[in-house]
């Protein structure tokens, strides 16, 4: 437009900006957002804290089926046939220990390998059979040498030694549960 002196008038007119009733919608969204992502990643956490410590029984029964069938030596073994490896699940629920055993007449004292020491608020809740027992604490598990034949041995009524498979229920604080499986096959499963 020109003006009568000759000058244009130039007219701004700014529409591409953001109310402020807009923003604060955006932030409330956002917020809320925010807040169900921060109570999601607490549930995250313990679940990968159960899923860790299913893995590292898990680790450890493997590392002594793995012990038991190379005939590792244990301790002072002259007798070159290997030793047993036992995995025992204490009584306190929350430590598991790998020892080696000398299969000799009468039995020597086993010579503990590894502890491993469940965290946050994670124990054994239970051990139960396919024959419907529940372990009583504590409970062992031996792989013997060469063939890895494995016996199970608790102090339950009824106890679960004739049972087939072994179900160690993982629980957290807020009950959720993982189960390590262990079959006398050989298999070790995690569900």
């Amino acid at each position: 437009q020109r003006t009568a002196f000759g000058r244009t008038n130039f007219k701004f007119q700014i529409n591409n900006a953001f109310t402020l009733v807009e923003l604060l919608v955006v932030i409330a969204i956002m917020a809320i957002i925010g807040v169900f992502a921060f109570a999601n990643y607490g549930n995250f956490k313990k679940d990968q804290d159960l899923k860790a410590a299913a893995s590292s029984v898990h680790g450890l029964i493997r590392l002594a089926q793995s012990n038991a069938t190379a005939r590792l030596k244990c301790g002072a073994d002259t007798t070159g046939s290997g030793a047993n490896s036992i995995i025992e699940f204490k009584s306190d629920k929350v430590n598991i220990e790998l020892k080696c055993q000398i299969p000799a007449t009468p039995l020597p004292a086993a010579i503990s390998i590894q502890t491993i020491t469940l965290g946050n608020s994670i124990t054994v809740d239970t051990i139960t059979g396919d024959l419907g027992c529940t372990a009583g604490f504590p409970v062992t598990i031996t792989y013997s040498p060469l063939y890895g034949g494995i016996s199970f041995f608790d102090t339950g009524t009824p106890n679960c030694i004739s049972s087939s498979k072994l179900n160690v229920n993982l629980k957290d604080s807020e009950g959720n549960i993982k189960t390590v499986i262990i079959n006398k096959g050989g298999s070790v499963e995690i569900q």
